[in-house]
Parts: C-alpha cells; structure tokens; sequence
C-alpha cells in the first residue's frame, strides 16, 4: 500500500461503519492518565462482558490447539509440522483478537468474525515481531558481554543495563502490533512510527504494564477465575491506551444517546 505526503499515520482511520456508541477522546492525546485508560476500558467490557470472556478464551484454546496435539504425538516430523502449524494459527487468532478490541475499545462494529480476520496480516505481524525481539537481543549483547569480561561488578552493571534497555525498547516498539491492524502500514514502517508514537511516553507505558500486571496478579489470587476477568480487560487497557496516544475516538458506552 503506498501513500501520499499528506498521509498522517494518526488520524482516524476512514472507515465506512458506523459506531456503535457515542465516543469521545480523553481530552487531547497528551493529558489522559492511566486511570482513565482503565476505568473506560471498564466501562466498555462491561457493556460486551460475556462476548469479550469468550474471545479471549476461544483464542486461547485456538492458538493452542495445534501444540496441545503435537504434544501426544511422538513421530517428529508431524510433530514439527503441528508446531509452525500452531505458530501460524497463534498469529492468526491473535492479530483476529486484537482486531476485536480495537473495533471494540474504539466503539466500531465488533463480534465474533473478528477472530477470523487475521490471514493478511499474518507474514506482516510474523516478520515485525521476529525484527522487534532481534531488536531487543541485538540491545542486550553489550549485558552479555559486561557479564563475561568483568565479573563480579560487571554482572551487576550488565543487570541493571539490560532492564533498562528492555524496558525502555520494548517501551518505544511496543504499538507496532497495533499500528499494522490499525494503519495498515509496512512492517519497518510499524516499529519506525512506534518508536516515534511513544517518544516521552516510556515511563507511562511502563506504569501501564505495571498496572496491569497487579491486576491480573489479583486475578490469579481469586482462585484463578478472576484472571477470566483481569485478562480480557487488560488487553483492553492496551486497545484504549491506544487509541488515546493516537487521539483516536474511544467508546463511551455511558454516554447519552
């Protein structure tokens, strides 16, 4: 897909549906807080709860059908073949899903055929995924050195190092996923225009991913069932946070019609 000069890789993607519910931003793309992000995400899954539970199930159980069989079968070629075979399918209903919650968290049209939506971008999000983690090891090969070549402190250095280039990496690439659902743009282009999307933004993603993981650390504390909750509201979170660093609409199912 090419583009014109006039192409803003931010704008609200032109789209022919209409939207489910009335949506607003959270004011302008630089001053929502996380508390925002969480409680309108919120609010939206309360409005789809069942259907949301359920896509993230069905997804888990799809992206891993294909290892649970391989896993039973002891001939190793048909092993292999079930592994890229689960790894393709894994792609698939993961780029389905985050369609879903795009269309959700945004108010647009979202149900069920989202899950199946994935096959274009597959080789897109495969490729992009496997540059964004060479990206991050390809960061962390300095750590591994300071680690060998000056023992004991080295190790120590290598440590603290290699957390804050993760972090602050995997910070500023991390919207690439979205980026190749939303924008449709290249592969190259996705980690290019994450890197420049979250800019000024790694301490707050990271309070987001904080946030997050408490939540569903909470969730598991609850015997378990109540990850069937955090989980599908923290992918949510992620939609919403989203669409609010894009300035894009966000569903407001409390809104008055």
């Amino acid at each position: 897909m090419s583009y014109g000069d006039d192409f803003d890789p931010y704008a609200p993607p032109q789209t022919d549906v209409t939207a489910s519910k009335k949506t607003g931003n959270f004011g302008s793309a630089a001053n929502f807080t996380l508390s925002d992000v969480l409680s309108r995400s919120w609010q939206i899954m309360r409005s789809r709860m069942g259907l949301t539970i359920a896509m993230v199930v069905v997804y888990f159980v799809l992206a891993n059908l294909m290892s649970a069989i391989a896993g039973s079968i002891n001939n190793q070629v048909v092993k292999l073949l079930l592994t890229l075979a689960n790894l393709v399918l894994s792609v698939f209903f993961q780029v389905g899903l985050f369609t879903y919650l795009l269309n959700l968290a945004s108010g647009r049209e979202a149900g069920f055929k989202d899950l199946f939506s994935g096959g274009p971008l597959i080789l897109p999000v495969f490729f992009a995924s496997l540059v964004f983690g060479l990206v991050i090891f390809g960061a962390l090969i300095p750590a591994g050195i300071l680690a060998i070549v000056l023992p004991p402190i080295g190790i120590i250095v290598a440590l603290v190092y290699g957390v804050i280039a993760y972090i602050y990496i995997f910070t500023r690439l991390s919207q690439f996923y979205y980026l190749l659902i939303d924008r449709e743009v290249g592969i190259m282009e996705s980690l290019k225009l994450s890197s420049q999307l979250m800019k000024g933004r790694e301490i707050q993603f990271l309070g987001l991913t904080l946030m997050l993981g408490l939540l569903n650390f909470a969730g598991a504390l609850a015997f378990l069932v109540g990850l069937l909750i955090t989980v599908p509201l923290s992918l949510l979170c992620l939609a919403v946070y989203y669409l609010g660093i894009t300035g894009q609409p966000v569903a407001d199912p409390l809104a008055i019609e």
